[in-house]
């Protein structure tokens, strides 16, 4: 019986997998060849199928204002364990642009069916509203805050995981500043949420991907308050406070 259903569970996960791959390629080719406005709908449709469907098949708990996901012109930052972050949360919010990593579908450690996309690398980051910044590049950095800029102006929303990588408890250790500084410079409002899943899920960033992890969960996730630059004096204590607001959660469990 315990063989049964094992061997149900490894069918179930490998639909899952399909699916996932071939909504990928549906978002990818929509992109090429549809308005930008048409592949927009797709692309949302896909990332409602995955969330809400039975791909990824979370159970998703919100607590806070859900009134603050239909804001517009904002920043978005979380904590961050693994690619589902950015599946929910832009499930979520609306009109998302993400910042990541330049090299991200060139990845070694990348799952062998999500390696084959790697030679399509510039049409991913378009399809998938990516904004690659390579890290410790000032010449990027600057191309990746005029980008943010201009985003923000127009109404869409930037989420960032403020880490810069994932981590095996969620829970952040430390915030890169660069995000702050320019949030704080111009006047950007910024909602920090917390994603606390019930079974582990994270990776550091020697460990392998393992796509067993990425089904089957229950999220909890917590939208904070708004935080209104106008209200702090400094980006070092905008930085502290946000920080601050989305470990407690996740700690919480642990004292």
């Amino acid at each position: 019986m315990k063989k049964k259903y094992v061997i149900i569970n490894m069918f179930f996960l490998l639909g899952q997998i399909i699916s996932l791959v071939i909504l990928i390629i549906i978002n990818l080719l929509s992109t090429i060849f549809f308005s930008k406005e048409r592949s927009y709908k797709i692309y949302k449709f896909i990332f409602k199928m995955i969330v809400e469907g039975p791909i990824i098949s979370h159970k998703i708990n919100i607590i806070g204002d859900k009134k603050l996901l239909n804001k517009k012109g904002i920043i978005i930052i979380g904590n961050h364990q693994n690619a589902q972050d950015f599946a929910i949360l832009n499930n979520l919010f609306s009109n998302v642009n993400v910042i990541c990593k330049h090299n991200l579908f060139k990845d070694e450690d990348l799952p062998i069916y999500l390696k084959i996309f790697s030679k399509l690398n510039k049409y991913l980051f378009d399809s998938f509203r990516f904004i690659p910044y390579k890290r410790g590049d000032k010449d990027s950095g600057d191309k990746v805050k005029n980008i943010i800029l201009e985003k923000i102006n127009s109404g869409e929303n930037i989420l960032v995981f403020p880490e810069g990588e994932p981590t095996r408890d969620g829970i952040p250790k430390k915030f890169k500043s660069g995000l702050f500084r320019t949030a704080f410079e111009n006047n950007i409002p910024i909602i920090p949420i917390t994603l606390k899943y019930k079974k582990p899920v994270g990776v550091n960033r020697e460990d392998k991907i393992n796509p067993l992890k990425w089904f089957n969960n229950e999220v909890t996730i917590t939208i904070h308050k708004i935080q209104n630059i106008n209200k702090e004096s400094s980006w070092e204590e905008l930085k502290e406070k946000c920080f601050n607001l989305i470990r407690k959660p996740l700690l919480d469990k642990i004292e």
